[in-house]
């Protein structure tokens, strides 16, 4: 009976209506609501982005205002005399320094080193001099740097 019954039923095919009309407005209802939800959330994260670029944009814009209006001839002059004493003491550093290195030697090593540059005929002992006679210059400096701050820690409670 089972073999009757398949063999009556293989030349029948299903035939399924549908309401193309109530299909489309079910399936539009649904992704409708689905793509205004997302582009809803979508065009808030866009109104904050644009709300806070905005914000620093009028932040940049109002210190930009602020340091136009900040350098002035009188402000170029104030920095001018506050540059004053320092240039002073630069200068008055510079003028002992030879004094003071020709008391310690220096002054006689440095020429030395000068004119041992000069005789060098080639470039690798040039170059040799040279790197030695900053290195000395370097490491002395350096350690008049620690001195000097030595000298602010022993006396920084005066």
């Amino acid at each position: 009976m089972t073999e009757v019954a398949e063999s009556s039923l293989a030349g029948v095919r299903p035939v399924v209506r549908l309401d193309a009309a109530k299909v489309a407005k079910a399936v539009t209802s649904q992704v409708g609501e689905a793509v205004a939800a997302a582009s809803a959330e979508h065009q808030l994260s866009v109104a904050a982005s644009t709300e806070a670029a905005a914000q620093r944009l009028e932040s940049a814009t109002a210190t930009a205002d602020r340091l136009s209006r900040a350098l002035t001839w009188q402000g170029v002059g104030r920095v001018a005399a506050a540059a004053v004493p320092v240039a002073l003491v630069l200068l008055s550093l510079a003028l002992l320094t030879v004094p003071l290195g020709q008391l310690l030697g220096i002054g006689p090593l440095s020429q030395w080193a000068w004119d041992s540059f000069t005789a060098a005929g080639a470039w690798w002992s040039r170059l040799l001099i040279a790197v030695a006679t900053l290195g000395v210059v370097g490491a002395a400096g350096y350690g008049v740097f620690r001195a000097g701050q030595s000298l602010h820690r022993v006396y920084r409670g005066w």
